[in-house]
């Protein structure tokens, strides 16, 4: 059975459920592109915080900072991520949501979508 999901002008390409290894990077590679999510306690402050950073062309780590609520922290609208097409313009774009229980890896729950931006 195929089963194709939008929502409003994003078209769903994946969504799931990653229970992490303790410290260890969450991978997802989608088509030729990777992203590696990595997660990090900043003891100067409580403040959840997101950075991003390039890694080669085709790669990009996303760093999260002090995810650490059980009653899970995430973004509000979907985050632009990088291009399936540049010329036709598709976006990938990513949400997520991080839960933490004491003393037990990071889950995260997660969506992947795919629109074309208006130009």
């Amino acid at each position: 059975m195929n089963i194709q999901v939008n929502i409003s002008e994003y078209e769903v390409l994946g969504s799931g459920t990653v229970i992490g290894i303790d410290d260890k990077p969450i991978v997802f590679r989608v088509q030729d592109l990777i992203f590696k999510l990595v997660f990090f306690n900043d003891d100067k402050t409580n403040a959840y915080r997101l950075e991003a950073e390039p890694e080669g062309e085709k790669t990009l780590i996303i760093k999260f900072f002090n995810f650490n609520n059980p009653m899970g922290v995430g973004n509000h609208d979907p985050l632009l991520t990088g291009w399936l097409d540049v010329t036709r313009k598709i976006g990938l774009y990513f949400s997520y949501r991080v839960y933490h229980i004491e003393s037990i890896s990071k889950t995260l729950h997660y969506t992947w979508y795919k629109k074309t931006v208006s130009q």
